[in-house]
């Protein structure tokens, strides 16, 4: 049974949220979808502050179905920043935020809903024949049973990944890029060329930014750490040979040379509870201000 805490933020829900921001914030912020998932869910991206600026900023979340949370973070750091923007605040970042609050809206359906979230019927099929456990509560992968942060082209022949079919979670996929999903979020990026790339999961109140680079790019990235460190209080966490590879961010430093780093909120398993909510606003609710202050 789906309880209402899991039941909150649903990608209709988001997309209800950010439908009345454009509303009330006409002129500042805009819409359009980066591409559709593989059961047709469109998978949204906002921008804000100046549309046109040549610096260009990315932030992601819900990757993994059950981190959806950091969803409901994005749309309301996007608010927070119109609020500002619009009613008093007096700096000009001359920066476009984009944001994808969901890149991965049919794991988040199959974590709210189960199978009945799903909508193709081969995909339910198929679905049902791979689930591990009696729900989909804890759901990870996209609805093809891929973990779309191990699809990345980083190093990711070389991740011995756990499982080596469709799975709940820890399959790489057949190939690089395999995924919609993945595809949609490497195209955007060769396309607008971010200065910076922020990816936000959960759980455990870590950020994570070291995937081997050197130079300028070391450098600009432990400086983007920093930052999110001293604004969350959450622990910068150095080195990445134990960490799992083929994720988003360590593709967006390895092969285009993008200060990236990965913000986990939370401290609970994921999906967070509800009562978790309150604390990681107030640690992240600055973080686009703090980041956009350094660009």
């Amino acid at each position: 049974m789906y309880n209402e805490r899991i039941l909150q933020y649903e990608h209709e829900t988001m997309g209800k949220e950010i439908r009345d921001l454009l509303y009330r914030y006409q002129g500042n912020i805009w819409l359009d979808s980066v591409g559709r998932s593989f059961d047709d869910r469109e998978i949204y991206r906002i921008i804000v502050g100046n549309r046109t600026a040549e610096k260009k900023i990315l932030f992601t979340g819900a990757i993994h179905g059950r981190e959806y949370m950091t969803a409901k973070l994005l749309v309301k750091q996007t608010e927070h920043f119109l609020q500002y923007m619009c009613e008093g605040g007096n700096e000009d970042f001359d920066v476009a935020v984009h944001v994808i609050p969901m890149v991965n809206p049919d794991g988040a359906a199959l974590c709210h809903r189960g199978i009945e979230g799903i909508r193709k019927k081969e995909l339910k099929e198929k679905l049902l024949k791979i689930k591990e456990k009696e729900d989909f509560v804890r759901w990870k992968s996209n609805a093809r049973g891929v973990d779309l942060n191990r699809n990345f082209d980083a190093f990711w022949k070389e991740y011995s990944c756990e499982k080596q079919k469709p799975s709940a979670e820890k399959y790489k996929g057949a190939y690089p890029e395999s995924e919609v999903e993945t595809k949609a979020l490497t195209r955007l990026t060769r396309k607008e060329k971010f200065q910076a790339t922020i990816s936000y999961h959960s759980s455990g109140e870590v950020i994570y930014w070291d995937f081997g680079q050197q130079g300028k790019l070391r450098e600009d990235t432990k400086k983007l750490a920093k930052v999110i460190g001293d604004t969350t209080g959450y622990e910068i966490i150095d080195g990445w040979d134990k960490i799992a590879p083929a994720g988003y961010k360590d593709w967006a430093l390895l092969e285009m040379k993008i200060p990236s780093v990965t913000i986990e909120i939370g401290k609970g398993d994921s999906p967070l509870s509800e009562n978790e909510f309150p604390e990681i606003w107030e640690k992240n609710k600055d973080i686009w201000k703090n980041i956009l202050r350094i660009m």
